[in-house]
């Protein structure tokens, strides 16, 4: 993993890099220096306390894939458990899953398989819910989460 860097206030007066550049730490040195080249290819050491500056991780592609693996894995085991609970929820009020087909038929009253009306009905409930858990509004967002 390598580290960005954004540069916000330098002392050094004889640098042209100016607030906003960008680039990536190479070192940080046994006193504290961090080493960094930029963007436009020049090199300039930051001294914290001194130098304001940000910096976050950047993540390689098998990171960003593990990443991935490990978000569609949370979404598998949420789906499932969103899943479970509504239907421990119709059992808990007593619906031997009539009300729910009947609801299924009113929502898509051409097909014949109820299954796939009720896998889109969950489908939708979930969407909400991760949506409103997440403060996601836009459902592309949702989709690719999922």
């Amino acid at each position: 993993m390598r580290t960005r860097v954004m540069l916000l206030k330098t002392t050094d007066q004889f640098t042209n890099l100016t607030t906003g550049a960008m680039g990536y730490v190479d070192m940080v040195d046994s006193v504290g220096t961090v080493h960094v080249t930029w963007d436009d290819g020049s090199s300039l050491g930051l001294v914290p306390g001194e130098d304001e500056f940000k910096t976050w991780p950047v993540l390689d592609q098998a990171e960003r894939d593990a990443a991935v693996v490990a978000g569609r894995a949370f979404g598998d085991n949420l789906m499932e458990t969103l899943y479970d609970s509504m239907f421990a929820a119709l059992e808990f009020a007593g619906d031997d899953g009539e009300a729910l087909a009947r609801l299924l038929r009113e929502l898509d009253p051409d097909s014949e398989e109820t299954d796939a009306a009720t896998d889109r009905v969950y489908h939708q409930f979930t969407l909400g819910l991760v949506a409103e858990i997440l403060g996601i509004n836009d459902p592309t967002t949702i989709e690719a989460i999922l």
